[in-house]
């Protein structure tokens, strides 16, 4: 096989697998903000959808500029499994704000996770907006993209600690690269692993 065939093939199956994810995020949609769509693949009944428009509600409020950013990134927030046991990520591909909604559910009581949700969307879109720049996320760039996606996050997180402060006094976290350096530095094995498990332990009952 040539390499310009391969070439084509690999882009016929990337393209293939592209619109199966999409419609299939589009199947488990569930609500929508101003626009971009909640998908749940996590059947939370309306928990998910009601956290995250709240969420939503805000940032929109209390940072319109924020918000904005947000819409122009994300169309789609969706409540899926994510490698490496993080909260949230973001795909450019997708152009979706990924929540692991099992972890942030653990958080109490609900209105600080509301805080703390928002604040992951006001992360995970600057991820986005840099990537926009073709910016990539390698080697020592990848401290630095984090350190500004938390001070994005701490940012928006200061204004609503100004509205109700005895509700969101904790939200502000502290940039530590040995929190990032030892997520990077885990082996692809062991993350994959992990990932299969929490598949399988969701989906398979």
């Amino acid at each position: 096989m040539s390499r310009r065939l391969c070439y084509h093939v690999l882009n016929w199956i990337h393209t293939f697998l592209h619109r199966v994810c999409i419609q299939a995020v589009r199947d488990h949609e569930v609500a929508q903000f101003d626009g971009i769509s909640i998908a749940d693949f996590g059947n939370t009944g309306t928990l998910f959808s009601s956290e995250i428009v709240e969420a939503f509600r805000l940032v929109s409020e209390h940072d319109p500029r924020r918000f904005r950013r947000i819409r122009q990134i994300c169309r789609y927030v969706v409540n899926h499994v994510i490698p490496g046991n993080a909260p949230a990520s973001y795909s450019a591909e997708w152009a979706a704000c990924i929540i692991d909604y099992t972890l942030m559910r653990k958080i109490e009581p609900v209105g600080f996770r509301g805080g703390c949700m928002a604040c992951l969307l006001v992360h995970e879109s600057t991820h986005g907006a840099i990537e926009k720049r073709n910016i990539r996320y390698v080697g020592g760039a990848r401290l630095r993209i984090e350190r500004l996606c938390m001070a994005e996050q701490n940012g928006f997180a200061s204004r609503l600690y100004k509205s109700v402060p005895e509700l969101y006094a904790g939200l502000h976290v502290e940039f530590r690269e040995s929190d990032w350096t030892s997520r990077w530095s885990r082996p692809r094995s062991e993350v994959f692993l992990s990932y299969c498990h929490r598949l399988w332990s969701r989906y398979a009952a």
